[in-house]
């Protein structure tokens, strides 16, 4: 609060970096997990097409 008891609005540069470096932050995590997402994506789908490839030999 200020001298004249009305309360402080603003916001402090300390207070704003921290912010903009939390999204930042989270911002970078969430496009690694993304990444780290897609690849287990993509592995999983070529075993599933190789096991597939591997069953219609077998079935021929």
């Amino acid at each position: 609060m200020s001298e004249n008891g009305e309360a402080n609005n603003t916001t402090s540069p300390t207070v704003t970096n921290s912010a903009d470096d939390a999204r930042q932050e989270l911002s970078v995590q969430l496009e690694d997990l993304l990444n780290t997402l897609s690849n287990k994506f993509a592995g999983v789908s070529s075993e599933i097409f190789a096991k597939s490839k591997c069953l219609d030999d077998v079935l021929s």
